[in-house]
């Protein structure tokens, strides 16, 4: 199974009411945003840090959303989820997001365009990318690096779009 919506460039890719059904369910009420929406963009520069996707501006209820759509990459739920279509996440131009479980982890990498990535994850891994998201459902401030290092794409997450 697979959350998002079908699109060609990452064929296979469902709708994320699917994920509704799993036991990771989101109650509907949750899934209308609260008057934010998850930023998703991509920084290509500007910062030694760069370049980078970012996950920002969220409430505690979207960073519960995150949170719970990536648990189900980590308990095999799902296989992948367009973290571009989900109904929380507002995509800056045209940036996309594809999270996929995999056997061995491959981090950020590059699409078929400059806007378009994919990031590969053990369920291990996916297990410790939920755990660092974890805070922010709690209303914890600040950042926390998802993925990426040294000449890596960087995977971001922030309440307020600072690092």
């Amino acid at each position: 199974m697979h959350i998002g919506m079908k699109n060609e460039f990452f064929p296979g890719i469902v709708d994320p009411a699917r994920l509704l059904n799993s036991k990771h369910a989101i109650p509907n009420e949750l899934w209308i945003s609260r008057g934010n929406s998850v930023i998703l963009d991509f920084l290509p520069h500007g910062s030694p840090d760069c370049p980078l996707v970012r996950l920002s501006k969220f409430s505690p209820v979207e960073a519960r959303q995150l949170h719970d759509a990536l648990s189900s990459l980590a308990d095999g739920t799902v296989e992948s989820i367009a973290v571009h279509e989900l109904p929380f996440v507002e995509a800056i131009g045209e940036v996309r997001l594809t999270c996929r479980r995999s056997q061995w982890d491959q981090s950020l990498v590059k699409g078929i365009t400059d806007c378009h990535f994919e990031c590969r994850f053990s369920p291990e891994t996916w297990e410790n990318v939920a755990g660092l998201i974890e805070p922010f459902t709690k209303g914890a401030a600040g950042f926390q690096w998802l993925a990426g290092g040294s000449g890596e794409i960087g995977l971001l997450v922030s309440v307020d779009g600072q690092w």
